[in-house]
């Protein structure tokens, strides 16, 4: 992603923005800039408009990665949190993924797996030591 979002911020934008991300509202920077409320407010929405984010939090996250030189995320990649049970990804890190990005419904559907497959795998397992057993001549105690 371009970084001319960013370049197109003002400087009074930028420092309303770093306020944001600390938590403050609109009086308080209005206060500390010596300015009023709907100035900050409005200063924000034009700010918001130009990265193209819903709330003001959002734009002073954004802003805060760019000044960290994080790369902003492509817009067009899927969001991962949003995925739907299919594919189920793997519940365990690999190469391509090192870090847990399952959704709650991929969560419930491994807990579903584990909690029908662990049990059904056991008892495949013990009938099929039993069919050995008998195959091979032993007794079954019953």
């Amino acid at each position: 992603m371009s970084e001319r979002p960013f370049e197109a911020l003002t400087d009074r934008q930028r420092i309303m923005l770093r306020h944001v991300l600390v938590g403050r509202t609109s009086a308080q920077i209005a206060r500390e800039l010596g300015t009023t409320p709907t100035t900050v407010d409005d200063q924000m929405k034009k700010a918001m408009a130009k990265l193209g984010v819903p709330t003001r939090a959002d734009a002073a996250r954004e802003f805060a990665a760019f000044e960290a030189g994080l790369q902003r995320p492509d817009p067009h990649a899927p969001e991962l949190r949003n995925a739907a049970l299919w594919p189920l990804l793997l519940p365990v890190p690999t190469k391509s993924r090192p870090t847990n990005e399952l959704t709650w419904v991929q969560i419930l559907a491994w807990g579903a797996i584990m909690a029908i497959g662990f049990p059904l795998l056991i008892t495949i397992a013990a009938l099929l030591m039993i069919t050995l057993r008998q195959l091979l001549g032993g007794t079954v105690h019953h």
